[in-house]
């Protein structure tokens, strides 16, 4: 019994501590890593940035109904990724499907969630397929925005000298 107790309060620390730098990493930074991610796999980043944001709203340790996991919502498997991998096999799952599809984006968006999540309704699918086009074009005209030259509050995550801006213009 004193065994279960201590191993259960362990576990409550480590969850603690999780959650803690969790909340330590800004949405900014993940953004920033979606985005070169995206670069580096030659994806939207427009793209990249609308999935993570309707699957977890840039939250790395966000779980969802069907046991998705982390910023991109990746099926669970046998360990708990970092951020960055999750960030990583996500972008290269969503390139390899957008490559496939020969770049429709409904019918990758369709396969990205389905794939990965057995349970989902075709209307889950088809609700989380509109609103990452809708979340895509948001991000589509800010990167347009700032690519003018106009300050937009929103695009302040982009302020990082290494994040190449003109990544519109390259899909």
């Amino acid at each position: 019994m004193k065994k279960q107790v201590i191993n259960l309060l362990l576990l409550i620390s480590v969850t603690i501590f999780q959650v803690t730098l969790a909340a330590g990493m800004d949405k900014g930074e993940v953004k920033r890593i979606i985005i070169q991610e995206a670069q580096k796999e030659r994806v939207s980043p427009a793209l990249a940035l609308a999935v993570a944001k309707v699957g977890s709203d840039f939250q790395h340790y966000t779980l969802g109904i069907y046991g998705e996991r982390g910023v991109m919502q990746l099926p669970r498997i046998g360990q708990q990724l970092t951020m960055e991998e999750n960030v990583s096999s996500g972008v290269k799952k969503l390139a390899k499907l957008m490559r496939a599809h020969r770049q429709d984006t409904e019918r990758a968006l369709e396969e990205y969630k389905e794939g990965w999540v057995i349970g989902m309704t075709p209307e889950q699918v088809d609700r989380f397929v509109e609103k990452v086009l809708r979340w895509e074009m948001i991000y589509h005209n800010q990167q347009i925005t700032w690519n003018n030259g106009k300050y937009h509050q929103n695009l302040s995550y982009l302020d990082d000298p290494s994040i190449n801006k003109s990544w519109t213009r390259e899909w």
